[in-house]
């Protein structure tokens, strides 16, 4: 293990292939972690952060930070400042903290959490577990498997519906089917938190999406094998979504 403190200048710091200790201090520094796993703490300052290889715990501090995860499952904090993150690779935990921040989820099953503040999250691929926190939110889904979706008649699906659906697709192949889970979206026309699936679909009259009492929510498909869970969601509509 090494520990690396920066200056109040702008630093760049390269840790080692151990576990590291990496502090940047004031400054706009460029920080990479290589391999181990690193705890990495910008500071202050508009600090870019690499972790590399290794899962590593990185906080930005206050600032207006890059912060990239690498290749395993990484801890990452925004804290103050509005923030880019990425996981890369990779469980990935990822914070926004306070700021309008940019959360990218990467490959993985994540877990994200905007705080405080009007982010916008990418899901990306894997199994996702997405709150926005306080704020308006955007969450966007441009990701999937396939190409495009492919939709399913309601009415041809029986009394089970979507719910129904899926459950008959997870019982062909184990692991076949992905749902991401957005927690605590709200839809509010002025200030509520949105939708933008707008790569997989033209417009709200193409989604599709069915309320599940047993899910506890609405299910939206993004591809065949593909959903998005909104918990404690009676309903979407059209202001409930962006399309560009």
């Amino acid at each position: 293990m090494a520990d690396y403190d920066g200056t109040n200048a702008t630093d760049l710091i390269e840790g080692s292939d151990e576990a590291d200790v990496i502090s940047g201090g004031n400054g706009g520094d460029e920080i990479y972690g290589r391999k181990g796993k690193d705890k990495i703490d910008g500071g202050n300052g508009k600090d870019e952060i690499r972790g590399n290889w290794g899962a590593d715990e990185i906080h930005g501090g206050n600032g207006k930070d890059l912060l990239l995860g690498g290749r395993h499952a990484d801890e990452i904090y925004g804290n103050n400042g509005s923030d880019e993150i990425n996981g890369g690779l990779g469980k990935d935990s990822l914070y926004g903290g306070r700021g309008d921040d940019l959360i990218m989820g990467g490959r993985g099953d994540d877990q994200i959490d905007g705080g405080k503040g009007d982010d916008v999250i990418y899901s990306g691929l894997g199994e996702d577990m997405l709150s926005g926190g306080k704020g308006s939110d955007l969450f966007v889904f441009d990701e999937v498997d396939d190409t495009e979706p492919v939709n399913v008649d309601l009415g041809d699906l029986g009394a089970g519906g979507l719910a129904a659906y899926l459950a008959y697709l997870a019982s062909l192949d184990e692991g076949v089917i992905q749902t991401k889970t957005i927690t605590d979206f709200t839809s509010d026309a002025d200030s509520g938190d949105k939708l933008d699936v707008s790569s997989l679909y033209d417009g709200f009259d193409d989604v599709m999406w069915e309320y599940s009492e047993d899910a506890g929510g609405v299910l939206m498909q993004l591809d065949v094998d593909e959903y998005v869970l909104l918990t404690g969601v009676m309903e979407l509509v059209e202001t409930d979504f962006l399309f560009i």
